[in-house]
């Protein structure tokens, strides 16, 4: 079980860094690899960076949680939950929630997560490595 975590002001630095990198990735990338990989890669560790941020919770089950937000955005997707909501012409709105539902995605998401709980599993000597 993972119980180290590191101090709220990394992911604090962390969530401001991988928003800034998402929404470049969000409004100047058009290629085939960044923007629909390594964007949806990215966002769960942005969302997982946040919720660290805020709670007091385990990483394991932060991370989880991450993956099942990633989850149900996705299948949002797959469903029309944009058009359900009324958002589907607002720029913000398609830009957060998305607009076409991909089995890559979920991929992505879930080896997201893989990388979050590998980072959160090194060992406490290579913690001052990363936050410094």
């Amino acid at each position: 079980m993972i119980h180290q975590r590191f101090s709220k002001s990394f992911y604090l630095v962390a969530a401001v860094a991988l928003f800034l990198m998402e929404t470049a990735i969000a409004l100047y990338v058009t290629d085939g690899f960044v923007r629909p990989f390594l964007g949806d890669f990215l966002v769960v560790w942005l969302v997982y960076a946040l919720l660290m941020l805020i709670t007091p919770w385990r990483p394991i089950f932060t991370a989880g949680l991450s993956l099942f937000i990633a989850f149900v955005v996705e299948f949002g997707q797959y469903v029309g939950m944009i058009q359900f909501l009324g958002l589907q012409d607002q720029v913000w709105a398609r830009c957060i929630l998305g607009t076409s539902f991909s089995v890559w995605d979920l991929l992505m998401y879930t080896l997201g997560c893989v990388g979050i709980l590998i980072l959160e599993s090194l060992p406490s000597h290579f913690k001052p490595l990363i936050e410094h």
